[in-house]
Parts: C-alpha cells; sequence; structure tokens
C-alpha cells in the first residue's frame, strides 16, 4: 500500500507501531516527554498541552487512550531527557498549566539524532494532498540517496502524515557548535524548491518529533486533504551513526553572511546580479526564495562538468551579499570570487605560460568568456592582482594570499601595531627593527 493511501479510520493509533518506533529511537530505560497538542477531553474541553515523562513504554502507550482522538499531534523527544524531570510527571501524562515547564534544549543530555523534515509547499494549518504526499516522500529518498553516495550511513525513513522524515542516528554534544543547523541549511540549499521544502526549525535539541503510530490531523480531514497516520517506511536492520566528520562536512557547505560577500560595479554604483547572469549567459534554474534572499540551481556545475544532480548553486543572501558553490566535496572551498573569476578577468597569482597552456576551462563557456591576454614573463615572481574586477572584496583577499605568500618562510611581524622584521644587531643577537617606506628592501644578511 502507497503512502498516501493509507488512511486509518479516525482516531486509531497503532500501538505495533508506536510500539516499534520506540523500540527503534529510545534505548531501554532513556527518558522521554510525550506531548500531545491541542487535546479536548470530557474534563476540560478547551484545546490545551497534555504532556508526561515516561521511561516505561507500555505506560506511555496507555497514556494515550484519552488523548489520541482529539490530539492535533502527539509528538516524542528522541534525544535523551534529564532523567531528573521524571519527577514532573512519571510514566504519566497530565494537562500542562500557561506555567507549567517543559523540556527545554539544557535538560537534553547529548544528541542522538539528526531529523530530516521534508514537508510539501501548502497554506498552514491543512493536510497535505496526496500528490503532495507522494512528492515529500520521494523527496526524503533522493536526499537519501544523496546522502549514501556521501559515505552517510543508512537512516530510518518515516511518513509523518504530511510529509516525509529521515532519522540518522549521530553522537554530538547538546551544544553542538551549529552543526545540526547549518547541516540543514545546507540540505534546504541543495534539495528545496517550490513544492516541497526542508524543515529548518528541528535543529534544537530538545525537539519534539511526530510518534509514528499516531494519526496526524491538520484542519479538517478532507478528501483530498485527508487525516493520515504517521509511520515508519523503511529501517536499517541495524542504525550506525554517523560520524562526526561526515555531518560536519555537510555542515561546512551552508552559506552564511560571512562566506557571502558583497560584490561592487564601477563608478559607485551597485552590483546587479541579474544583469551579471545575463550577461555572461549563465545556465541557471531560478531563482527562487531561499531564507530572505534568493536562489539559483546550476543543472550543470560550472566547475565540473560530471556533477549534473543540482549541486551547484549561486545564492542572493538577504544582506544582498552574493554566495557561490558546489555540494561535491571535489568542489570544496570554490566559491563566488572562483565562479566570477570563470567569466570575468582572472584575480590571482601569475602562472608560467607553459601551465597557462595546459590548463583547461573547467566550464565550457568559461574560457570563451574571458577576455585575451599576453602570458606573464616566466621569471617574473610577483603576483598579479587584477582590481579591474571591482570586487573589492575578492581583491583584498587576494592581496592578504599574496602578502602570506611573500612572507614565507616568516620575516615581517607585528609588534606593537608596527610593522617590524628580525635582524641582528651589533653583536650578533636577534632585535626587532620597524619597517619605514626607506626599509622596505630585504634584510641584511
Amino acid at each position: 500500500m502507497s503512502a498516501s493511501t493509507h488512511r486509518p479510520p479516525e482516531f486509531q493509533i497503532d500501538e505495533d507501531e508506536i510500539r516499534q518506533t520506540l523500540g527503534l529511537i529510545l534505548p531501554t530505560g532513556q527518558v522521554t516527554e510525550l506531548r500531545a497538542l491541542d487535546v479536548s477531553t470530557p474534563s476540560y474541553r478547551r484545546p490545551h498541552t497534555v504532556a508526561g515523562y515516561f521511561d516505561d513504554v507500555d505506560a506511555l502507550v496507555d497514556s494515550l487512550g484519552p488523548i489520541q482522538r482529539t490530539a492535533k499531534g502527539i509528538y516524542l523527544i528522541p534525544n535523551p531527557v534529564n532523567p531528573a524531570l521524571l519527577a514532573r510527571a512519571a510514566n504519566r501524562a497530565r494537562d500542562i498549566g500557561e506555567r507549567d515547564p517543559l523540556t527545554g534544549d539544557n535538560d537534553i543530555v547529548s544528541r542522538h539524532w539528526f531529523m530530516v523534515d521534508a514537508d510539501p509547499c501548502r497554506p498552514a494549518g491543512i493536510s497535505s494532498t496526496d500528490a503532495q504526499h507522494e512528492l515529500a516522500i520521494e523527496r526524503v529518498r533522493q536526499i537519501r540517496d544523496a546522502l549514501a553516495s556521501e559515505s552517510w550511513t543508512d537512516p530510518i525513513l518515516a511518513d509523518s502524515g504530511n510529509g516525509g522524515h529521515l532519522l540518522y542516528r549521530i553522537e554530538l554534544p547538546r551544544d553542538d557548535g551549529g552543526v545540526v543547523k547549518r547541516a540543514l541549511e545546507a540540505l534546504a540549499l541543495r534539495f528545496d524548491d517550490e513544492s516541497v521544502a526542508i524543515d529548518l526549525t528541528v535543529f534544537n535539541p530538545a525537539r519534539i518529533w511526530k510518534l509514528y503510530g499516531t494519526v496526524a490531523r491538520k484542519g479538517d480531514s478532507l478528501p483530498d486533504r485527508p487525516h493520515r497516520l504517521a509511520r515508519i517506511l523503511e529501517a536499517p536492520a541495524i542504525l550506525m551513526p554517523v560520524s562526526e566528520q561526515t555531518i560536519t562536512e555537510l555542515a561546512s557547505k551552508a552559506p552564511t553572511v560571512e562566506t557571502g560577500r558583497r560584490a561592487y560595479s564601477g563608478g559607485g554604483t551597485s552590483f546587479n546580479l541579474d544583469d551579471w547572469i545575463a550577461q555572461h549567459g549563465l545556465d541557471l534554474v531560478g531563482p527562487t526564495p531561499w531564507q530572505g534572499g534568493r536562489r539559483w540551481v546550476f543543472p550543470i556545475c560550472p566547475w565540473n562538468s560530471d556533477h549534473r544532480n543540482r549541486s551547484a548553486y549561486l545564492l542572493q543572501l538577504a544582506s544582498g551579499a552574493i554566495a557561490a558553490g558546489c555540494h561535491h566535496n571535489g568542489c570544496a572551498g570554490k566559491d563566488w570570487s572562483d565562479l566570477r573569476a570563470l567569466y570575468e578577468p582572472v584575480i590571482g597569482r601569475k602562472q608560467p605560460s607553459s601551465s597557462r597552456s595546459t590548463r583547461q576551462s573547467p566550464h565550457p563557456a568559461a574560457e570563451s568568456a574571458r577576455p585575451a591576454s599576453g602570458d606573464p614573463p616566466v621569471d617574473d615572481p610577483r603576483p598579479e592582482i587584477d582590481a579591474g574586477v571591482l570586487d573589492l572584496p575578492a581583491i583584498t583577499a587576494r592581496a592578504w594570499d599574496a602578502l602570506l605568500a611573500a612572507n614565507d618562510p616568516p620575516n615581517l611581524f607585528r609588534q606593537g601595531g608596527i610593522i617590524t622584521r628580525i635582524e641582528a644587531a651589533d653583536d650578533g643577537e636577534p632585535v626587532t627593527r620597524e619597517i619605514s617606506a626607506d626599509r622596505m628592501c630585504p634584510a641584511p644578511s
């Protein structure tokens, strides 16, 4: 039976599915919080939250009876909860008042799970259509296959009732330095489109997840937007953790304000990215909205034409900064400056003519877009920085690289804000001397 047509009778939970879920996600004795939203009971008809803390699977399943008939959604926290919180409501569910505390991020012991939640794009508060539902399930399969090619272990693949979930086993501290958040952003950058989007809000350690085996109820259940049972679709025989290095590598591919660079045009005018794309004839899909900015996708990677799975991107962030890159490890480090250099005069260190003559363009359009220039003298070791590109951050970065390269091995230093170098004093002992304009010649031997 397909995921979209699995429609249980209203109010029905699947206890076997719930027990399977708890057995896969929670080690024996681990404390979790159960939370049900918008519950109405005969004793408390106003929609409210019901929650409790459990380390007993049977008690958790038994507690669902009074609440599952009306709850909008039933959730649990898969990451290990501080066992002391069991004293708030030990193996029972109770009505939660406005001042009653629930589990916070500081109450989580460590991170054991990384979830990818692919949700169909639709108005808030309603269920997905069958077509939207199937599309989201297919999207998480695509993400799983893509990550498998990058050495990720097999996840649990689940149906949330409206979209698709991937649950990867991980071992990270509660305070992971933002790794999980950036990893989700990297996936959203690669796989979001106008139909399905990755939920970027599920990164915090105390995040509640749908309890598979319960019904997802958003809005009224209609023939074209029915309520569905959340359930696990596929689970590996052995859940192997994704290594910290692997998830960190994915996180490193998320663009940030720091990785995005401002672009400038001549004459004091602002840089127009749309005009630049049209001027150089870039083959792009988009733009589509992305976190307050805009995103384009390359059908063929501009740096490696073998990458044809929408892995390369161009972004204009909400700040106006521009970022570019490719999700393949072989293109690690490629950015907006590298993309721009494909279509404009190259900014960088001169190379001998022999190396330039054998150099091949990574993208067919790039070589024809470059203006012809003569080869530099082979014996000239000085770097060349073309200020005509008019991208100040890029020029600054190349200038700094040139300074660092020229200072290898180090002989220039900063002392108290003054540029100095080490020279030999009259007695032969090393001393630091200030570098003035008149002293920029090589240090005496």
